[in-house]
């Protein structure tokens, strides 16, 4: 896809990006790497792409997140401290055209994610101090995606900007009631089914596909799902339609991604 939401920065660090900043760290990660892929997906391997501190790395990698995507959002977990977090934003968005959304997972990273001038936050209603981070993020002015883990009803009751982390759906009514709501899911079958996509599509309820960590799960996700589902070209093409419509991105940006990326 060219147009891709929810990429976990961290998630998207390949394994030689992490292994020459250890060795230029002096921190042993051999055990980590299996040639030039991740031998293990583990929170082990969030804690090694997490080694980054420098803006300037923070800019590769985003380069590298945006290989071959006209656009991209970027998932980012905000710094505790601000002004490092600041720097970090102001060196990506320097370097690449994407949205930048933060996880807040509190309040104080709220507070971060609130000052930075970011595009868009994902939050889980599950998390500590959730309303509050909400009722933040609305005042100021900041677009929020949900995570629906904890369930599409209360999620839905929210009315966010779009769902992330959908939970199995086999219910018929419960699809025709999306479809009919017009929200916007974000689907990560690599991570999480790729049976899933092909029912909600088929209902017509409006989708969007991505891996939030491709270096940590590769995979070649069309091709995975045109086989599950039987999909060609028009689906693709349909899919890239919903993310440029989901993308947390101004006008001028959509308009210039529908007109090069929609034929």
């Amino acid at each position: 896809m060219r147009v891709e939401l929810g990429i976990d920065l961290l998630g998207a660090a390949p394994a030689s990006f992490t292994r020459d900043l250890a060795r230029r760290r002096r921190i042993d990660l051999s055990g980590l790497f299996d040639g030039d892929r991740y031998a293990r997906t583990d929170p082990e391997a969030r804690k090694a792409a997490a080694i980054l501190t420098r803006p300037e790395e923070y800019a590769a990698l985003a380069v590298i997140a945006m290989d071959a995507r006209d656009f991209a959002e970027l998932l980012l977990t905000p710094d505790a401290d601000v002004p490092a977090f600041h720097d970090r934003i102001i060196a990506m968005r320097e370097a690449v055209p994407a949205s930048l959304v933060a996880t807040p997972e509190g309040k104080r990273h709220a507070i971060a994610a609130a000052e930075a001038g970011l595009d868009g936050v994902l939050l889980d209603p599950a998390q500590a101090d959730f309303a509050w981070c909400l009722d933040c993020m609305r005042e100021a002015g900041l677009p929020v995606i949900l995570s629906a883990r904890a369930g599409l009803d209360a999620a839905l009751a929210l009315q966010p900007a779009r769902l992330h982390h959908v939970p199995a759906i086999d219910d018929p009514a419960l699809m025709e009631r999306l479809a009919e709501a017009g929200v916007i899911l974000h689907l990560s079958p690599a991570t999480e089914d790729w049976n899933a996509p092909g029912p909600l599509f088929h209902r017509e309820v409006r989708i969007t596909i991505g891996n939030e960590a491709p270096a940590w799960f590769p995979a070649d996700t069309e091709d995975r799902l045109a086989d599950a589902h039987d999909w060609d070209e028009g689906v693709f093409a349909k899919l890239e339609r919903n993310a440029i419509d989901a993308a947390l991105c101004d006008d001028t940006t959509r308009a210039r991604l529908k007109e090069k990326c929609i034929a």
